[in-house]
């Protein structure tokens, strides 16, 4: 198993309430973004074919990202983060990517898929989506921080559900 990595940190354009890891075919292209979102059951990430999709509180600006890849599970930390979500993700292309819906990024974050194609294990948290929900932001005032590391693992687990939005957008998707 590939060794952890330095952690990446840097903002990520956020547009349509969204950012995605995205699974990069050989040919350079990205799977292109579904023509309809599922609803985000979980309230913060949602897994489809070749895409991740990570929701946030703003409409438009930017968040800053942290992504942490590893070798094996790292400990669970709750104790600032507001929801914290963990799930697998199948890379086909063994190049899984941070992308933005409209914009390019400017900062590079790292592969996530350290071992070729095959299961990542995602945990994602977050925090500060109540702060400026659907709102157009200038200064980031939400975090993110996914870490990732090969499994064989398939369950969803949603470790901790503390923001409105979070709470707002499950609510959603269970009246639908």
């Amino acid at each position: 198993m590939a060794a952890t990595e330095a952690p990446s940190r840097g903002p990520v354009p956020i547009s349509y309430h969204r950012f995605h890891l995205v699974d990069m075919p050989q040919h350079g292209t990205p799977h292109p973004a579904p023509d309809s979102y599922t609803l985000f059951f979980n309230g913060l990430i949602d897994i489809q074919p070749g895409i991740a999709v990570i929701t946030t509180g703003i409409a438009d600006g930017n968040v800053t990202l942290t992504v942490e890849v590893h070798g094996s599970p790292p400990p669970l930390h709750l104790n600032d983060w507001d929801e914290v979500v963990e799930t697998t993700f199948t890379s086909t292309s063994g190049h899984l990517m941070v992308a933005a819906l409209e914009f390019n990024l400017e900062h590079e974050f790292p592969n996530l898929a350290t071992t070729g194609p095959g299961k990542y294990r995602l945990r994602v948290h977050a925090r500060g989506r109540d702060e400026a929900t659907d709102l157009s932001v200038t200064n980031s005032v939400e975090e993110y921080l996914i870490q990732a590391w090969p499994t064989s693992e398939d369950a969803e687990i949603v470790h901790q559900t503390r923001d409105r939005y979070g709470a707002a957008t499950r609510r959603t998707a269970k009246l639908s």
